[in-house]
Order: structure tokens, then C-alpha cells, then sequence
């Protein structure tokens, strides 16, 4: 694309091209871009901005140390269940790590949301850095290696958070699944059996010339 390229610059991914041209990088700005224009961002440059961004980077924070590193583990110990020892090592050692980060940013979201008086990070409306620490802790937490409910019991505010914007993106969530995920609705489910070496459980995955679909229940409930 040459000049046109969004990643001009940067080479970072992902990268959004908004109608008007702009070109955004980075999941942080992209959230940050999108909330302004759907009334899920403060001022900018403003305190609370700086509060919301600093809990979509602490999201992608897990998602970099938690999710992806412990990625291949979690879909190995799905397909070859009580084997996966062989592959993976003992899960005291490679869980240490993402364990630790976990820890550092559930701790973190817990007292901003302490400070705020809740349920979200900047108090009574919710923002886009509210909606990152959902959609990655959601994740995350479907992790067989973590118990969400001993990690949540010393956190009841994250608790609450995680349930109210669980409540509120249940129609898109069940929209993606049905459509999306081949009604798979766990991610490592999904990946196990789309990327399994045994033929007899592998499953074939949506078309790759999908075309994006609106669902008016979904739509209808925004």
C-alpha cells in the first residue's frame, strides 16, 4: 500500500482505518478512538482518560503475559489431557510467571475501582477501559489453570464489574458464538478442536470469506 499503508510509521498491529482516514494502531488507541465516538470515553487528556487508558493497557497486559503466554499450554492440556505433562512441563513452572502478572493487574483494578466508589473505573458510567478489562479477563479466567472464583472472592468489586459488563455483552457474545465460533463457546475449546492433530476430533472452522453480519437482537439490545 506504500504511503496508504495504516502501519506507515509504526508496523504495529491491529490497526483501524476510520471513515474519515484515520489511521489508528494499537489495541489501547483503538479502544480509546472507538469509545469517543460511542460516548464510552472522557474528555481528552482529562484525569479520567488517563485512568481509562491505564486500565486498557493493564488489560493488554494480561492478555500479552496471560492469555498468549499461557495459550499453547492451555490447548495442549485439551487435546491430550493427562499426556500434556510431556509437552507443557510441570504447571508449577510455566504458570509462575503469567500467575504473577495476573495478580499485579486483578490487585490494581480492584483499588482503582476502590477509589472510584464503583462499579466501574471511573465510577457510575462505564468506559472503554472497563469493556477491555472484561473482554480479556473473560478470557482468561476460562483458563482451566485458574479457579475465577478463588481469584474473584478477595475482589469483590472486579466480581461486580465482570458481571454487570458480562450482562450487558451476553447478546453479542452469544451472536459471535453462534456465528463465529461453531457454537464453541470456551476460546481453547475452539482452538483445540480446529487445530487438533487427531483427524477424528478435528472439526473444519468457519469460511475464511466471511462477510461481517448484523443480528437485530443484538443490535436491539445496545
Amino acid at each position: 500500500m506504500g504511503d496508504a499503508s495504516p502501519l506507515l510509521g509504526t508496523d504495529l498491529c491491529p490497526a483501524v482505518t476510520a471513515p474519515d482516514g484515520t489511521h489508528i494502531v494499537e489495541t489501547s488507541e483503538i479502544m480509546r478512538f472507538v469509545g469517543q465516538r460511542v460516548g464510552m470515553a472522557p474528555a481528552a487528556g482529562s484525569a479520567e482518560d488517563d485512568t481509562a487508558m491505564e486500565m486498557c493497557v493493564l488489560a493488554q497486559d494480561v492478555m500479552n503475559a496471560v492469555f498468549y503466554g499461557l495459550l499453547k499450554q492451555m490447548c495442549v492440556a485439551n487435546i491430550f489431557g493427562c499426556a500434556a505433562r510431556l509437552v507443557n512441563g510441570s504447571e508449577a513452572a510455566y504458570l509462575e510467571k503469567p500467575a504473577q502478572k495476573l495478580t499485579e493487574v486483578v490487585t490494581k483494578i480492584e483499588a482503582t475501582l476502590a477509589r472510584s466508589g464503583g462499579p466501574y473505573v471511573l465510577g457510575a458510567k462505564p468506559c472503554y477501559g472497563d469493556v477491555s478489562i472484561f473482554a480479556i479477563l473473560n478470557e482468561v479466567f476460562a483458563y482451566s489453570c485458574f479457579d475465577k472464583l478463588a481469584w474473584l472472592l478477595e475482589r469483590p468489586k472486579l466480581a461486580a464489574l465482570l458481571d454487570d459488563i458480562g450482562g450487558k455483552m451476553k447478546p453479542w457474545i452469544d451472536f459471535r458464538v453462534r456465528e463465529y465460533q461453531l457454537g464453541i463457546n470456551n476460546t481453547i475449546d475452539l482452538f483445540a478442536a480446529l487445530n487438533t492433530p487427531i483427524p477424528w476430533n478435528k472439526i473444519k472452522g468457519p469460511s475464511s470469506n466471511l462477510s461481517v453480519r448484523t443480528d437485530p437482537d443484538c443490535l436491539g439490545a445496545q
